[in-house]
């Protein structure tokens, strides 16, 4: 490096030459982020004392290496925000041409509209003598922008008396405990800051002390866990002493439970959070079907009624474990309503009526009206369909022998006289002159179709698809809409995928279980609520930060943990504090503080019964979970109203579902009571064929071994795919990528050093990337099901005289080459299958399989080449 800056000043510097030298200088003292260790003796601590004297001299350097990664940052920064205001120009643009404005628009007009002095004044003269009062409710979710909106409004009226002489008003109301929309940058420091400058105005600050929601059990056990650690630590001690309520409802005592993790087991094939699901069925079975009441008021007088399915919430956090439940609830015949039109739109009911609406509206669309006839409106075999598409004209030619496109599938059918075909000529008559909601209506009428799906999918099906037939008439949808306005309203909640949904008034007398993140029930309740994914671990965001806590504050993107942490020197001083990294702690401790309050949400949903539950595939890394944290502050007081036992309607492993009988409808008749027409039944058929992977071919799934601990294996799982996808590109390009990221560098290592790997051209060979393979193997036994291994082959190299199978392995070694065994033999019933699957495809060839582990840690940082023996 110094060679460089001391050459011909007349000469520009190489920047990558540069780059290359700092990260050679880094590399001798740290290991991606973490001090090298250079002595592992034991004695005396000698070893520790030889790092931290190697740490200690080497502090200038590592904070020059520090600032320039920084400095790296701040570059991608500069050319992000470069990008960013170009789009906005243009998105400005676009939208002064069509003449139209978004949410955001609305908040800057108005707030441009208000610090426009003239303006100002002559609007708040105007609204003097209409407004007398002003409600601000669930102010804790305010975000600057709001405020900014509202504050020349509240300045106003509190000026002064109304013209009239009427006294003017501003009632705000909020619980900085329920804050849990940072997302939507909702600052709960306005509450605070809004509550004393309206007390120094004269107001007053009034507080609810009492609960009139729910039962002892709830009420206590919230006031018990957010006044311990580690709850307690993300609110100050009024806030704190407003979790203790006192109870309004004394009678009877209610109930809430934190139930133990659920495991994975050996012997069962089910994951934890399906074990987890399966006791939430159970549990709300057992309530319902045990006679379990629920307690009211009527008239000053306590009534009872029978606890239904209506009455229960199923509460998560994220939508990533909704469908899991949802799935083992219909397996064991619970009612109940999903999660949102995204949910909805997933469901194989409303995706075949979809696409229905598709071809009804373009005919063309051969993919969607195969769906349609394989569908349980029409069952039409699979040999029935294939002799359709055959009856195109697939093989017609030209007198020149050339082949004719072949004809379109419904101009095949619409000659055709059978009931099929009938009803979709009539259905497609109607296009155009029936409003969506008319045309669903006939189909559902003339095609049997609520009674089709409830026989072929069962009760939920039906439920389903009368939800869709409400949502025709929705607000979101047109006046009058198309069957096409229908079908995109429905696939643009399916991508969204975070819409929440009103509750949908349950049909019959035991109502339908209804699923809600965390969020779409705010200021909700129900007599049971359950929160079903509460082991899980809230995801990070601070890849964006605030670089200060000031309205204007600016952003910092793109700061990953390595930039907010810097280096972790362990065996000496560490690097002086930064502003980045103490940005870094901000986020965080806000992202713990609203996960808090969104646990809080979540309990107070309750009136009657409290339920926490989930499961783990890792037991010992859910620090930090919900069910964690209630947990460990109920044990540190000792909450009497809290159980941390099962329920006696769950019991360990949980019960798989029974058979369940179809739920009943009211909302019409069931398929046993209408006759059919003759030529639709129900097929029977079983599994024909399992799936395996051929990292499954060992009779277990394989999961990959990891050394040392220190990543998570999402963030493992992540690099190895960078490293893979930069290793396939190198390949296929004939070149490294170049990049200054730990996988880029790791990739280019490896692609490097194995020409025989990467550039077999040149030795006569060919290679193949991402090859895939299928390979079937019979039965060995009568009855047994064919099995079809699937998957693909990282690198695959074909010799004139042999085949090389080659799988890339991103596991951390830690730098010990003597673990390399015990991984080949890990991987050798995948490699197994690859070569058992190539085999056929080049009779004569030997065929040889190799692991390249590309840990850049093993001896020469290239990684390493291994055989691994499969004869």
């Amino acid at each position: 490096l110094q060679a460089m800056l001391d050459q011909d000043q007349d000469r520009p510097v190489d920047p990558v030459r540069v780059a290359e030298a700092v990260d050679a200088i880094k590399n001798i003292f740290l290991t991606k982020d973490q001090a090298r260790v250079h002595s592992r003796l034991r004695k005396d601590g000698l070893g520790t004392m030889f790092n931290a004297g190697v740490v200690q001299q080497a502090l200038g350097i590592l904070e020059l290496c520090r600032m320039r990664d920084l400095l790296l940052l701040y570059h991608r920064n500069a050319a992000l925000l470069r990008l960013l205001l170009r789009l906005l120009d243009i998105m400005d643009e676009l939208k002064r041409r069509d003449r139209v404005i978004d949410f955001q628009d609305l908040e800057d007009l108005a707030c441009r509209l208000m610090d426009d002095k003239g303006r100002a004044l002559s609007l708040l003269h105007r609204l003097d003598d209409s407004l007398h009062h002003i409600l601000l409710d669930e102010f804790q979710d305010t975000n600057f922008n709001q405020w900014d909106l509202m504050r020349h409004l509240v300045d106003d009226f509190l000026s002064g008396d109304a013209g009239d002489g009427t006294r003017k008003s501003v009632f705000v109301v909020g619980d900085v405990k329920q804050s849990i929309y940072g997302f939507r940058a909702a600052e709960p420091a306005l509450f605070g800051q809004v509550e004393r400058q309206l007390r120094h105005m004269g107001g007053l600050t009034l507080s609810l002390p009492t609960n009139f929601r729910s039962l002892r059990a709830v009420v206590d056990s919230v006031g018990c866990v957010f006044n311990q650690p580690p709850l307690a630590g993300h609110y100050t001690p009024e806030q704190r002493e407003s979790a203790r309520q006192e109870v309004f409802r004394t009678q009877p005592r209610g109930q809430a439970r934190a139930l133990p993790l659920f495991e994975e087991l050996p012997a069962d094939e089910r994951s934890a959070d399906q074990l987890a699901a399966s006791a939430a069925a159970r549990l709300i079975q057992g309530l319902v079907q045990g006679g379990a009441l629920v307690h009211g008021m009527e008239n000053g007088v306590p009534t009872t009624r029978p606890l239904n399915y209506g009455d229960v919430r199923v509460l998560c956090r994220t939508r990533t474990h909704i469908a899991t439940y949802e799935k083992v609830f219909r397996r064991f015949g619970i009612p109940l309503t999903p999660a949102g039109r995204g949910m909805l739109a997933a469901s194989r009911e409303v995706q075949d009526i979809l696409a229905l609406l598709r071809w009804l509206a373009y005919p063309a669309d051969e993919v969607a009206l195969c769906t349609v006839l394989r569908s349980p409106i029409f069952r039409l075999s699979e040999a029935r369909l294939q002799e359709m598409l055959a009856a195109r004209g697939l093989r017609r030619r030209t007198a020149e022998g050339r082949y004719l496109p072949p004809r379109n599938l419904w101009d095949t059918l619409r000659s055709d006289q059978d009931p099929v075909t009938d009803l979709l000529r009539g259905w497609r008559a109607r296009v155009g002159q029936e409003d969506a909601h008319a045309l669903l209506r006939r189909i559902f009428q003339e095609g049997f179709v609520l009674e089709r799906y409830e026989a072929a999918l069962g009760a939920q099906a039906r439920q389903n698809l009368l939800r869709l037939f409400d949502l025709s008439l929705a607000p979101e949808v047109a006046a009058t809409p198309t069957i096409r306005q229908l079908v995109d309203a429905i696939e643009r909640a399916a991508r969204r995928g975070t819409e929440e949904e009103a509750d949908t008034p349950a049909s019959g007398e035991e109502g339908r279980v209804l699923f809600m993140t965390i969020h779409g029930a705010k200021g909700l309740q129900a007599p049971v609520v359950l929160l079903a994914d509460a082991a899980s671990l809230p995801r990070r965001r601070d890849d964006v930060l605030r670089t200060n806590q000031e309205p204007d504050s600016p952003l910092l993107f793109m700061a990953d943990k390595s930039a907010i942490e810097g280096y972790d020197l362990k065996f000496g001083p560490e690097l002086p504090e930064h502003p980045i990294r103490q940005a870094g702690a901000r986020a965080a401790a806000q992202a713990d503080a609203e996960s808090a309050n969104l646990l809080y949400v979540a309990m107070t949903r309750a009136e009657e019964r409290l339920y926490l539950l989930g499961g783990s595939k890792t037991p010992n890394r859910i620090e930090g979970s919900m069910l964690q944290q209630v947990r460990d502050a109920a044990q540190a007081e000792g909450c009497p109203f809290l159980e941390l036992e099962d329920p006696p309607e769950v019991s360990r492993p949980p019960l798989p579902p029974e058979a369940p009988e179809p739920a009943s409808s009211a909302a019409g008749p069931t398929a046993a009571t209408v006759t059919m027409p003759a030529w639709w039944r129900v097929p029977t058929m079983g599994q024909r064929y399992r799936l395996e992977a051929p990292s499954e071919t060992g009779g277990q799934s394989l999961a990959t071994p990891t050394a040392g601990g220190d990543e998570s294996r999402a963030r493992a799982m992540e690099r190895g795919t960078r490293v893979h996808l930069l290793l396939q590109l190198a390949a296929q390009g004939g070149q490294a990528i170049l990049g200054d990221s730990d996988a880029h560098r790791e990739a280019a290592a490896v692609f490097t050093a194995h020409d025989e790997v990467f550039r077999p051209e040149a030795r006569g060979g060919r290679g193949l990337c991402e090859a895939p393979v299928i390979l079937r193997r019979l039965g060995r036994r009568a009855g047994e099901l064919e099995t079809r291994v699937t998957g693909s082959i990282d690198r695959l190299v074909v010799w004139p005289d042999r085949v090389d199978i080659i799988d890339y392995k991103t596991n951390r070694t830690g730098g010990d080459a003597g673990r390399l065994p015990e991984l080949c033999r890990h991987y050798q019933p995948q490699l197994r299958a690859y070569r058992e699957a190539v085999a056929p495809l080049f009779p004569g060839r030997a065929i040889r399989t190799w692991l390249l582990f590309t840990d850049p840690e093993l001896p020469g940082g290239q990684g390493r080449l291994e055989e691994v023996v499969t004869e």
